[in-house]
């Protein structure tokens, strides 16, 4: 035993020894791999910037597109910001600092062990932290970033107000009202082209998405509709990223899925109810029937077409369709004088000739609009020409579909463009898509392939002319505006009409196939051919084209151009091949000897070798296509004027030489977010050879790159990033707006110049210095040794810096000294833009010295992030350490936004002088934003009341995270913010008041402040908070909408009252607010009574919304005086109000002369949530007819919900919900006082929706006498019974289609039969049951089971199978998708017959969908005793977390056609073996395994050599 235990014990500490020398040799890791460990954590860092970078980028393109963004994304966002703005970064990022602590030996080595062990730690730690952040934003970023805003424009005309035009205004109502209708699922809208459709169906999204009840989503179809177009268009509106590489199919299966969840998903705020959004899908301008099936859209969404023919209606099934006319005389009369700017109601000598041309346009917007805006601000004279020329013109109908007056008018318009160049110009647009944005660069392109700007003397002045003209083609309305100022669109009809003036000119187009039996001779007359796909069935290569000039082909993966395919096209001039992927292009291209222009983009090309015989190419693009490498012969091409290799992958580097042939070039475009294009320092020399260079986008790798003598002395246009890490772009300048970025982007006059990690103290080379002289746009990030901007970069002051943006540049100290700021505007005479961001460890102002009156003159935006020790914007020797940081001898005369984030020195931001201002200091500032400042003690200090008028036009106040501020702003600031619009303060845990008093003896002349245009005010999370302003005087917003209160555990009222009893109210005598809409009350816990008693009449007519969540000291819910002013109240939501006993006070509300008035009369959603105190609502007063959405919970007092007489006034009732009232016996009680035994009937003829939840007390939904119908009930939910569901209830409900039973603990069977027949609603098409864990069985006997649709289980331990042995093919014959989830003892989803003899064949005709998930026990979907199991329709099957699944089905397992199975993310596939995927599955599992058992078993053995080592490392450790 002794033994026994001697070696038990030695084996232990054996264990022990190698434990301790693992850990060892893991701390000595930390010294060993210490460079690697570093390297590795800036990796993570970048990595992680880049990313924050990528996702703001595509938050503010949602912000710039006006959608809505997902708070989630704010949310990572603001972490990551204060993630990398962390100080300890500099421990980890400073080369400087870590070779400084690096040090030992007196500092004679580089080598200090102690300090890269501790450093490593950090560091490893920090990786960890790191990659986390990195995996949850990547997570997050393969969903979209963006929640549908206000549906986007689809190209329609300038908007015609429809309340204006009484016609329009008549058709949109009853379009929204049958929208509205749940029996009606299609609704078309035609008319002829230019009627205004789109316009129309683009305001009734608008009213839909505002009405709350719907999620609108827009799809553009075309004559030729693109599935996966439409597809895209819906997907983003969702939103929905959809893969590029899937099919049709595949991606319609998605958005159908996904389309479904959105029509039963909450998309409401947290407090509101729990209520579906009925999706509406908007599809604008359709041609032809579309199959819905293959976009992916399901039967459950609503849809609305537009569409120019009649009989699409018919084609689409609609259930109700609309004509919509032209305006009548007076309508289109008034709308072309309001576009042609002339007075309605003047008569001097236009009257006559204006009535006739109205009459010409027909009463079509287009037509009108276009005509008026061609004829805007001309005289006279102009007017009658263009009715005479119009009332002489010869009209052709154009295929039917257009009037002769339209096409008269839009040719008139067309003539009357100014040049024959900007005609052709024009008639460009007409070879793009049908609905795509035009690229005005692409159009420039075209255009100079053709010759329309041979007379320029630069690519710059095409550029601007190109801009110039589309500019006055969008102001005649023969263009369209579109999402940002590069792109332009095109009305269908006006191209049409286009198209048919072509006809009839010199030019003949061709856009889309040709017929099958087109002529061969009319291929000769075509000068401009446009295909949106190739057709392999037309090879163009067999005719002869000889006039044509240019040719666009829009290709598919699929698509291939024949070798001859150019044979025929001598004269052409501009080719466009885009989305082909091909090995190289056809040897005829080698013939176009006359081609101009060439673009190759999204293509996939191992070779194009063939293009540098076109010796005459003037333009060539390879935007965003994949190729091997540039020729060696490249540059043959010595005419090329731009090459644009933007984005574009090119697998080898450049070969050297091909650039300095290029000697004409002017335009040279290599930007790459992803750096595609590498350019290596031969390539860099070579641009001195390009001395026409005007335009350059490039990537520097490193500064060394460059040579000394390079200069660019004609750019006029550049956006060049120097650094030795990847391109960052221009979203890294936070001082931009999303729409400023985007016009910088791709403008055609901007100079941006991007510097990083380049080291100031070395002399810079001569072609940066010109490049800082020059540009417009600057970002210094991380430049070592740079301590003051102008005296380092540039000493002549950047003449024409227009932005400036100083990140993570440690040696700085000021950004500008004094001296640099003269009266003659020495430095930054222009800086309008200025941000200066984090990690500015030395920063000790932004100015050095007193800058001069007129210094920062032109500024517009200033922003200031995570600065440590900024304390002044300008600091000065001769002035105390108390001063603010704008002192009084600071002017920004043009400054409109400032934002100051995370400034820790700043005490206080302006100290305002006691004498009234002659001139203002912030005269035009509009945007003030103060995050973070932890000691900031006031805004603004004031001693008097003198009115200030530095803050006169500020817009937008808002403050947030500011713990040491107490008061907002003094009384003077307050009573001069008159434009203010918004107010928003934030978690600042030391305010007190809103307003404060600069002196305790104010002058009391003063009655008021008046607010004229605030119409937004936010508090949140402000526990001090007591009073908005402490003194008794009015408050009056004219114009506030919104009031929106979140935590406030001590704010009482906004002012005091001199009435005693509302001293303590939030509304009182003394605040005015006549416009206010929507009040939200969360956790204000200093309110003992909301309303006052003596309120203007006008305070609460307009309110629309009242929320008002945890009212912990309120007894009485409205007073008499509040409600009886709520005419227009729609919604109302009251939760957790635990003292009130009253709804209205009893005694005042009979005693008034309201007892025979109705109250809220235009309520639509009423919430009541926990009065646990409350006995009696009173229902008879409260106006009824108009109530969709009641919800009832947590009210004990009520034993019935309403008598009788008030379910007379729920006609329009849509959705009920009663729970967790212990009390509750009866929906619908007695009279009281009522002794009448007559039977009546109540019907409540819209409620679709009924949910009963925890009702212990609940016997039956109406007492004896009364019987209830819902014709139109659809769904029915019951949760938390304890008893089992009543027959009799079910009975009554025989419209149901959608039965939820949940959370219902103790019950081992569902209904209460008591012997009797089923009878549940035969209707009944889907199914959910949930945490029922005593339900051992589902009574399928009494479903409908051939009706049911979907059937959904989870959490259900009880059950051991789901379907039943007895199963035939009848049943769930309709079936669509099986859900199964978390039933710990399912161990196959048909009841196992091992007792029985095998059974016959289980046919699932139409189950698509079988989701099985965390079902521990799971075996199979059946036992071996099935001869055989059918799945005919299955398309998609997923299985989670089964790891007991073995097989799907031990007998024959028949699908007809692959499907995509889904397993533990491990295998994702497409098969019609499922058994065989499961195999699989279950193969990589076990040497999944066997691989970790392995590791773990390795892990714990250690030879001799390493305990040796290991032993001598800890020797080492411990010495040291």
């Amino acid at each position: 035993m002794e033994a026994v235990a001697t070696g038990a014990g030695g084996q232990a500490a054996g264990n022990y020894l190698v434990l301790a020398i693992a850990k060892i040799k893991k701390e000595l890791s930390y010294i060993r791999h210490y460079k690697d460990i570093m390297k590795d954590l800036r990796k993570k860092h970048d990595e992680l910037e880049t990313l924050k970078l990528q996702i703001e980028g595509e938050v503010k393109a949602g912000e710039r597109k006006r959608e809505m963004i997902g708070p989630l994304f704010h949310d990572l966002l603001r972490e990551a910001e204060e993630f990398l703005a962390n100080d300890e970064w500099s421990d980890f990022m400073d080369e400087n600092k870590i070779k400084e602590k690096d040090r030992c030996c007196f500092g004679l080595l580089h080598c200090n062990l102690i300090y890269r062990y501790l450093i490593s730690r950090r560091a490893t730690k920090k990786f960890e932290i790191t990659k986390e952040k990195i995996k949850k934003m990547e997570d997050c970023n393969s969903r979209a970033v963006t929640l549908p805003g206000e549906p986007p424009k689809l190209g329609s005309m300038p908007t015609v107000h429809s309340k204006s035009l009484a016609s329009r205004e008549s058709t949109l109502n009853k379009t929204m009202e049958v929208l509205k209708d749940k029996e009606i699922r299609v609704i078309g809208i035609y008319g002829m082209g230019g009627v205004g459709k789109t316009t129309m169906i683009e305001e009734v999204a608008r009213r839909a998405e505002a009405d709350g009840s719907f999620k609108v989503l827009i799809a553009e179809i075309s004559q030729a509709p693109d599935v996966l177009k439409i597809q895209q268009q819906i997907a983003e509106r969702i939103p929905l990223k959809l893969q590029e590489h899937k099919s049709a199919t595949e991606r319609a299966r998605e958005i159908h899925d996904k389309l479904m969840k959105l029509n039963h998903k909450n998309e409401d705020d947290r407090m509101s109810k729990k209520e579906t959004r009925q999706v509406v899908v908007i599809l604008d301008n359709m041609w032809k029937k579309l199959d819905l099936d293959s976009v992916g859209i399901p039967h459950d969404c609503k849809i609305v077409l537009t569409t120019r023919r009649e009989h699409v209606c018919h084609d689409m099934e609609v259930d109700k369709k609309f004509e919509l006319q032209g305006l009548n005389d007076a309508e289109a009369t008034k709308l072309f004088l309001e576009r042609a700017r002339r007075p309605l109601d003047h008569d001097d000598g236009y009257k006559s000739v204006t009535e006739e041309l109205v009459k010409k346009c027909g009463g079509l917007p287009l037509a009108i609009v276009t005509l008026a805006n061609t004829l805007r601000d001309r005289n006279l004279l102009d007017w009658q020409y263009t009715a005479a020329h119009l009332r002489s013109s010869s009209s052709v109908r154009v295929g039917g579909t257009m009037e002769e007056n339209v096409y008269s008018i839009l040719k008139w318009s067309y003539n009357f463009i100014s040049s024959e160049e900007m005609k052709k110009f024009f008639l460009l647009c007409c070879l793009f898509p049908l609905g795509l944005s035009i690229p005005i660069r692409d159009l420039m392109r075209y255009g100079a392939g053709l010759g329309l700007f041979q007379y320029m003397n630069s690519l710059s002045e095409a550029i601007e002319q190109a801009y110039s003209w589309a500019a006055e083609l969008k102001s005649s309305s023969l263009l369209l505006e579109a999402e940002d100022e590069q792109h332009v669109k095109i009305h269908d009809v006006v191209r049409e009409a286009s198209m048919s003036i072509v006809v009839t000119g010199e030019n003949i187009f061709q856009v889309g196939s040709f017929p099958r039996w087109i002529m061969e001779e009319t291929f000769q007359t075509y000068t401009a051919i446009s295909m949106t796909y190739v057709d392999n069935d037309m090879p163009l290569g067999q005719f002869e084209f000889p006039k044509l000039e240019i040719l666009l082909l829009k290709g598919s993966q699929q698509s291939q151009v024949p070798n001859e395919f150019f044979q025929g096209m001598k004269s052409l001039k501009v080719l466009v091949i885009s989305d082909m992927e091909s090995q190289t292009l056809p040897s005829s291209i080698t013939e176009l000897k006359n081609l101009r222009t060439l673009h190759l983009e999204h293509c996939e090309l191992s070779d194009i070798s063939q293009i540098t015989s076109l010796t005459n190419l003037l333009f060539l693009s390879l935007r965003e296509s994949k190729i091997r490498e540039l020729p060696k012969e490249f540059g043959n091409l010595g005419k090329l004027k731009v090459l644009d290799l933007t984005e574009c992958s090119i697998t080898e580097n450049m070969p050297a030489g091909i650039i300095a042939r290029l000697t004409k070039l002017e335009g040279l475009y290599m930007r790459s977010d992803k750096n595609l294009v590498v350019l290596s320092a031969e390539n860099l020399v070579e641009l001195k050879f390009l001395s026409y260079l005007n335009v350059l986008e490039m990537h520097v790798p490193s500064i060394h790159y460059l040579p000394e003598n390079l200069l660019f002395p004609h750019l006029a246009q550049f956006s060049i990033s120097i650094s030795s890490t990847l391109f960052d772009t221009p979203f890294e300048l936070h001082c931009y707006t999303p729409k400023l970025y985007y016009k910088l982007q791709e403008c055609h006059h901007t100079k941006l110049l991007f510097l990083k990690t380049i080291d100031a103290g070395e002399p810079l080379k001569q072609c940066i210095n010109c490049l800082l002289e020059e540009a417009e746009h600057l970002s210094l990030k991380r430049i070592r040794r740079l301590k003051n901007v102008v005296d380092s970069l540039d000493k002549d002051g950047f003449k024409k810096l227009k932005c400036l943006h100083v990140q993570d540049c440690h040696d700085m100290e000021y950004i500008v000294t004094a001296s640099d700021l003269n009266e003659d505007g020495g430095a930054f005479p222009k800086l309008e833009y200025l941000t200066v961001r984090k990690k500015m460890d030395n920063l000790k102002a932004i100015c050095h010295g007193p800058p001069p009156h007129h210094s920062f003159y032109h500024l517009k935006r200033l922003k200031l992030f995570g600065l440590s020790r900024l304390q002044n914007f300008w600091d000065d020797h001769d002035i105390h350490n108390n001063q603010p940081f704008f002192n009084e001898k600071l002017k920004f005369p043009s400054l409109e936004k400032l934002d100051i984030t995370d400034v820790q020195g700043i005490e206080e931001l302006w100290h305002l002088a006691d004498v009234e201002e002659k001139d203002p200091a912030f005269p035009r500032l509009e945007y003030l934003r103060l995050s973070k400042l932890s000691k900031l003690r006031s805004i603004w200090r004031s001693n008097d009341i003198v009115i200030h008028q530095s803050f006169r036009n500020l817009k937008s106040l808002a403050v947030l995270r500011c713990p040491k501020l107490e008061v907002l702003c003094p009384f003077s600031v307050a009573t001069s913010l008159k434009q203010l619009h918004t107010l928003t303060v934030y978690n600042s845990e030391n305010m007190k008041e809103i307003i404060g008093k600069e002196t305790e003896e104010m002058n009391n002349d003063i009655e008021m402040i008046i607010f004229p245009k605030l119409g937004n005010i936010k508090l949140h999370e402000l526990p001090s908070l007591e009073f908005f302003f402490r003194k008794s005087i009015r408050l009056v917003f004219p114009s506030l909408e919104s009031i929106n209160c979140y935590y406030l555990k001590k704010f009482m009222t906004f002012v005091s009252s001199e009435y005693p009893g509302d001293s303590d109210t939030l509304f009182n005598d003394k605040i005015a607010l006549p416009a206010i809409k929507r009040i939200t009350l969360f956790e204000v816990d200093g309110l003992q009574e909301i309303w006052g008693n003596q309120l203007n009449a006008t305070l609460f007519n307009k309110l629309e919304r009242l929320d008002i969540c945890f009212a912990k000291k309120v007894t009485k819910v409205f007073s008499l005086d509040a409600i009886k002013h709520m005419q227009n109240l729609k919604e109302l939501q009251l939760r957790q109000f635990q003292l009130a006993e009253e709804f209205v006070e009893l005694m005042e509300f009979y005693n008034d002369d309201v007892e025979n008035s109705i109250l809220l009369p235009q309520l639509r959603e009423l919430i009541m949530d926990s009065f646990p105190r409350l006995k009696w609502i009173p229902w008879k007063k409260l106006a009824l007819q108009n109530l969709r959405y009641l919800e009832i919970s947590k009210i004990n007092g009520l034993t019935s919900l309403f008598p009788v007489s008030v379910c007379m006034m729920l006609a329009n009732l849509e959705a009920l919900s009663v729970s967790d009232c212990l009390n509750m016996k009866e929906i619908v009680g007695e009279e009281l006082g009522d002794t009448n035994t007559v039977e009546v009937k109540v019907v409540f003829p819209h409620l679709n929706s009924l949910t009963l939840g925890n009702l212990p007390a609940f016997q039956t939904l109406s007492t004896n006498n009364v019987i209830i119908g819902f014709p139109s009930i659809e769904k029915v939910a019951f949760h938390d019974f304890q008893t089992p569901i009543a027959l009799d209830l079910l009975q009554r409900l025989q419209h149901v289609r959608e039965l939820e039973l949940r959370e219902c603990e103790s019950l081992s069977e569902l209904f209460g039969l008591e012997g009797r027949a089923p009878t549940i609603p035969p209707r009944l098409r889907k199914l959910t049951l949930h945490a029922m864990p005593n339900l051992q069985s589902i009574p399928w006997m009494v479903f409908p089971t051939e009706k049911i649709r979907h059937i959904s289980i989870s959490s259900m331990d009880g059950l051991r199978f789901l379907f039943p042995a007895s199963l035939s093919s009848e049943e769930f014959a309709h079936l669509v998708e099986i859900h199964i989830e978390l039933c710990n003892c399912i161990e196959r989803v048909l009841e196992d017959t091992s007792n029985n003899a095998a059974l016959t064949t289980v046919v699932f005709p139409r189950v698509r969908i079988i989701k099985l998930y965390y079902l521990q026990n799971l075996r199979s979907f059946s036992s071996e005793n099935y001869h055989a199991l059918k799945f005919p329709s299955l398309e998609e099957v997923k299985i989670e977390r089964c790891p007991n699944m073995k097989t799907f089905s031990y007998g024959s397992l028949i699908i007809q056609r692959p499907c995509k199975i889904s397993i533990d993310w491990d295998i994702q596939k497409e098969s019609s073996d499922l058994n065989e995927v499961i195999r699989d599955w279950r193969e990589i599992r076990r040497r999944c395994e066997s691989r970790f058992r392995d590791r773990r078993k390795n892990r714990w053995s250690l030879n001799g050599s390493d305990s040796l080592i290991g032993i001598i490392s800890l020797c080492v450790i411990l010495s040291s």
